[in-house]
């Protein structure tokens, strides 16, 4: 002013250019302290909203400031930010951020997946899993079923799945399924139910059929057999034979019989001359005899 004796500091919030004669308001988006010449722009990551701002305000977390003269803006779900940032970052895969203005984010749950960027979690699809923290759902392996997306369980014995089940099912015919992996059963074997049992006596298990063979008359089979066997001579097997009978006293059988046949007259037949042996002459022998009778002393063999 005229006549003035000295000159006063400017105001803070104002700037006083060299022989300005008022302090001028600083305008939104700057600040100044006392005694300032001009007013300074607000630094990023903070603003001011009024005029004669006498220090700018740092942007407050879960906002972000692009401008100095702008009010903070809110970070959007799926997004976060700390103090005085100019932006908001994107939530790293594995974590969620489902409001506003996050200042952090969440681990994404078991069971559902975060991309980077997720605002609400994705829930695994059926047959899918994940542990905390996922970025994406793991289908469970063959052999296995989920039904919480959480973990994937073993099938029953008897039971299978393929990739990507959230149950089992029945095991395919003729074949067996232990803890969830498919196999054919062993030679001498078949399945029932999904399990491998051994091939029952008198039955043949070649371990490409789905039922066991019934053994022919004139063979036999042991129990877990993978064919059945002729039956010997001096033995008879009817079928279904776990094991050849031997012929008794007066009955004989040629190999491969399904039952013992009568020795013929003239003829012995016994466990120790399996086939019929013709009776010497001055004996004798009825059907189904196993030795021969000396003749009487007035009779001759005929």
């Amino acid at each position: 002013q005229a006549g003035a004796s000295s000159c006063a500091n400017c105001p803070a919030g104002s700037r006083c250019a060299e022989g300005q004669v008022a302090p001028e308001p600083c305008p939104v988006g700057t600040a100044s302290s006392a005694g300032a010449a001009a007013c300074a722009l607000c630094p990023a990551g903070s603003y001011t909203t009024s005029n004669e701002s006498t220090s700018c305000e740092p942007c407050p977390a879960g906002s972000f400031c692009p401008h100095p003269a702008a009010a903070p803006t809110d970070c959007s779900p799926g997004s976060f930010s700390g103090a005085s940032a100019t932006l908001c970052t994107p939530c790293p895969a594995g974590s969620h951020a489902s409001s506003n203005a996050a200042q952090s984010c969440d681990p994404c749950p078991a069971g559902t997946a975060c991309p980077a960027g997720t605002a609400t979690p994705n829930n695994c699809p059926s047959g899918f899993v994940s542990a905390g923290s996922a970025s994406n759902c793991t289908p469970c392996q063959a052999g296995t079923y989920t039904i919480d997306a959480i973990t994937c369980q073993v099938c029953a014995n008897g039971t299978t799945s393929g990739p990507g089940a959230s149950s089992c099912h029945s095991c395919p015919s003729g074949q067996s399924c232990i803890l969830g992996t498919v196999a054919a059963c062993s030679a001498g074997q078949y399945a029932v139910a999904g399990l491998c049992e051994d091939c029952p006596a008198g039955y043949a298990c070649d371990g490409n059929s789905i039922l066991p063979a019934l053994c022919p008359g004139g063979s036999y089979a042991p129990a877990a057999s993978t064919a059945c066997s002729p039956c010997s001579t001096g033995a008879a097997c009817p079928a279904g034979a776990s094991a050849p009978t031997p012929c008794g006293d007066g009955w004989y059988a040629n190999a491969s019989s399904s039952v013992c046949t009568p020795c013929p007259a003239g003829h012995y037949c016994n466990p120790t001359v399996p086939l019929p042996q013709p009776c010497s002459p001055g004996t004798y022998a009825g059907v189904t005899a196993h030795q021969c009778s000396l003749c009487s002393p007035d009779s001759v063999s005929t």
